[in-house]
């Protein structure tokens, strides 16, 4: 009995030690379990974090590129924009200053300065024609100072040849006669006339003072013809002593001194058949109005032709 007893109690605490150390052993493997779980989990969150910030560097990358396109393109536009303006800018003065010249010898041929603007403008696509700008050329290709050579020799050629340009000569005519005239004395117009068309001023005048008496004579202020200028024998008649001026200043421009004839002997020769008291005149002229000893002052001359 006593023997079956112990073998009990042998038993139960080999059962207890068994199930104990499996217990024990069941936890360790939870322990391990879990930690290897915790292991891979803090691996996988590391590889996550890593590709999360290569995903964020990427982004932030590409948004500083764009950002920098962005910039890029508000500056090219700003520039484009600035060259825009400077352009429409040198346009809109060389505009002003070609249109002040075409009143003003539209006002001496008596002609609607909205005509010749339109064809000023045909020609020079309306006034941004690269040459137009730079060289203040309109239809010739040369370069020149101001418009003022163009808009003498166009105006004039519209003046005769209308039809040339699409108009008969009623409809170029305006009503309002010289209102562009009045701040010009005869000196001043001679003078920018002159320059304009590469001539000397004091000679142009010096050659008109000569032949029309200082002004005082029929051929001036019957004619409005300075320069006696004629065709077949006939004087011309002119509207006003400016166009008078202005076709006499072309004419010593064209017929003599684009010809050759540069010095006042040469153009004698064809300007009145070389006589050698028209010399003598129009240098004693010359004289007399480059050291003010003329009694035909430039106030005389201004109120006599107004």
């Amino acid at each position: 009995m006593k023997n079956t007893r112990e073998k009990i109690i042998a038993s139960a605490v080999l059962l207890a030690l068994a199930t104990g150390c499996v217990q024990n052993y069941k936890l360790s493997k939870e322990k391990n379990e879990t930690a290897k779980t915790t292991n891979i989990s803090s691996v996988l969150t590391e590889k996550e974090e890593i590709k999360t910030n290569f995903v964020i560097n990427e982004f932030n990358k590409d948004l500083e590129l764009k950002n920098k396109a962005d910039e890029l393109k508000r500056q090219k536009e700003e520039l484009e924009e600035q060259k825009r303006k400077q352009k429409q800018e040198k346009i809109d003065k060389v505009k002003k200053e070609c249109e002040e010249s075409i009143n003003l010898y539209s006002s001496v041929y008596n002609i609607k300065s909205e005509v010749v603007k339109k064809i000023v403008s045909d020609y020079t696509n309306n006034f941004s024609n690269k040459d137009f700008i730079n060289n203040k050329t309109i239809n010739d290709g040369e370069k020149h100072d101001s418009f003022d050579y163009e808009i003498i020799m166009l105006v004039s050629h519209l003046n005769d040849y209308p039809e040339e340009f699409g108009y008969d000569y009623s409809s170029i005519r305006k009503e309002d006669i010289n209102s562009n005239l009045d701040n010009f004395t005869i000196r001043e117009f001679v003078n920018r006339t002159s320059t304009a068309l590469n001539v000397d001023p004091m000679l142009s005048l010096s050659i008109a003072c000569a032949e029309s008496g200082y002004f005082e004579a029929g051929i001036a202020t019957n004619n409005c013809n300075p320069f006696s200028l004629r065709s077949s024998g006939d004087f011309y008649t002119f509207d006003n002593i400016y166009e008078g001026i202005a076709e006499g200043i072309i004419n010593l421009k064209v017929g003599y001194i684009d010809e050759g004839a540069t010095t006042l002997d040469s153009i004698a020769v064809s300007y009145c058949g070389g006589s050698s008291s028209w010399i003598n005149l129009v240098e004693d002229v010359r004289y007399d109005l480059e050291n003010g000893r003329t009694i035909y002052d430039e106030d005389n001359m201004k109120l006599t032709l107004r």
